[in-house]
């Protein structure tokens, strides 16, 4: 049992006296029902908190990684249409899919930019290329879907000029064909 301080500095008081001749306070062992019961309820709301946020970060992560897939098609895409120089001036939007398991819509778009060069004549053109990126085939419907990533670039081609036109240029020694 444990007994309450000396109170010897309120003995002029009646009233702190008697509080001071109270019986001792008991010694808490346990917790009370209501005090568990607020600690689970407050814990249960900080886990369904943490899972939604675990649940949210992982859709985040996943949409990074579909537009980080999407962005390295478009680069791949363009860089190979640059490469091979298939740009066809009469030909201004090609579509297709590309990928087996997860397959990616497509639409490339060839644009003329500016003017063409008042030295070289037709030679030399600048082509707008866009290239857009897509989760799902492009439909023939009317309804415009929002595309994954975008990538467009300016490149300078070469025109195909007729065919009197396909010889060497005896001017800057440079070849047409």
């Amino acid at each position: 049992m444990i007994l309450p301080p000396t109170c010897s500095w309120m003995t002029h008081d009646r009233f702190a006296s008697s509080i001071c001749k109270s019986r001792p306070l008991p010694i808490r062992s346990a917790f009370s029902l209501l005090e568990v019961i607020i600690a689970l309820a407050i814990l249960a709301g900080s886990a369904m908190v943490l899972f939604s946020l675990l649940n949210m970060g992982s859709q985040f992560g996943q949409i990074a990684h579909r537009r980080t897939v999407a962005l390295a098609t478009a680069n791949s895409i363009l860089e190979e249409l640059i490469a091979t120089s298939r740009i066809d001036p009469s030909n201004t939007e090609i579509t297709g899919v590309v990928g087996q398991s997860d397959p990616l819509g497509y639409r490339v778009r060839v644009v003329p930019f500016g003017q063409p060069s008042p030295n070289t004549g037709d030679a030399l053109k600048l082509q707008h290329i866009t290239v857009e990126i897509f989760s799902s085939e492009i439909g023939g419907g009317t309804t415009e879907q929002k595309p994954l990533c975008t990538l467009s670039r300016v490149v300078r081609t070469r025109a195909k000029i007729d065919d009197a036109a396909s010889r060497n240029d005896s001017n800057s020694g440079v070849t047409y064909q």
